[in-house]
């Protein structure tokens, strides 16, 4: 798996989590990890536009 796979598996795994979450500690924490993933996506996407991106 290449970085870019291992986030946004990440991503969705956490997207997953968040909306199970219970508490605002927890549901903010999850939500400060998803920014960071979006921010590296952003970086690496931009470094690497000749990749094909897969949503699911």
């Amino acid at each position: 798996m290449t970085t870019l796979d291992n986030l946004r598996t990440r991503k969705r795994q956490l997207e997953d989590h968040l909306e199970r979450a219970v508490g605002p500690e927890e549901r903010e924490k999850i939500e400060g990890e998803l920014m960071k993933i979006d921010i590296a996506l952003s970086f690496l996407e931009k470094e690497l536009p000749s990749q094909p991106t897969v949503s699911k």
